[in-house]
């Protein structure tokens, strides 16, 4: 009796657990990422539309409550299923990249539900961003010579990290640091990039040869937000 007992006790576990791990738990998000000649889903900031016929493929970042959960890299005209998501909201970015890994285009979804054992359909809006630039003005609390500094720039926000190297000359204790956008600057590489209206947390390093100790400091920004905030180094 005790045996059967303990039999039953064992039985009734494995099926729980077997319950508990099924895929059932977790949902989906499906999305259509168009051709390169398809006009249908792309604007430009001034609402026409364009042919996106440099896309070479497309980047795609799933976000839940500002964390990236999963990212894929889609052909053009393919359908891309994200699963093995936990119920809740979720935000899809996507990154229309050219054959030199340059983001052209970018759209992010509105919140999309995601409802155990179901498939939620994403829908995402591209526009040109080839026009877009990060420049943010800094100010030293000390005075210092004019002469070109390197500056160290980190960037948090929207569940990624960013880092770059510029050098700029500092000109009455004030420079502009130049980040992403322009020919002379970095490229807008998808490791590059800054999602617009996401706020990211800037913390700027400066240092020179010539100097015993180097210049901090930090700012948020928020791309499509109007101009950059001053950093202020000390």
């Amino acid at each position: 009796m005790k045996k059967s007992f303990f039999l039953t006790v064992v039985f009734f576990l494995l099926q729980a657990c077997s319950l508990f791990n099924s895929s059932d738990d977790g949902g989906s998000i499906t999305l259509r990422l168009p051709e390169n000649s398809s006009r249908e889903v792309f604007s430009s900031s001034s609402g026409s539309t364009s042919v996106p016929s440099s896309i070479s493929y497309y980047f795609v970042r799933v976000r839940k409550s500002g964390e990236v959960v999963q990212e894929e890299k889609v052909s053009p005209g393919s359908s891309v299923t994200i699963g093995d998501l936990y119920p809740g909201e979720y935000t899809v970015a996507v990154f229309g990249v050219d054959s030199s890994g340059i983001v052209n285009f970018y759209g992010r979804s509105p919140d999309v539900q995601v409802i155990a054992g179901q498939t939620s359909q994403a829908a995402v809006k591209l526009v040109d961003v080839v026009g877009i630039e990060v420049t943010i003005p800094v100010n030293f609390v000390d005075s210092v010579t004019t002469a070109a500094t390197t500056f160290s720039i980190t960037a948090n926000g929207g569940g990624t990290y960013h880092s770059y190297t510029v050098v700029e000359n500092v000109i009455d204790n004030n420079a502009t640091l130049h980040i992403i956008g322009s020919s002379a600057v970095l490229p807008t590489s998808v490791s590059n990039f800054l999602e617009p209206l996401i706020p990211y947390k800037l913390a700027i390093k400066a240092t020179r040869s010539d100097w015993t100790s180097s210049y901090s400091g930090s700012a948020t920004i928020i791309l499509g937000e109007g101009t950059y905030p001053t950093v202020y180094l000390k």
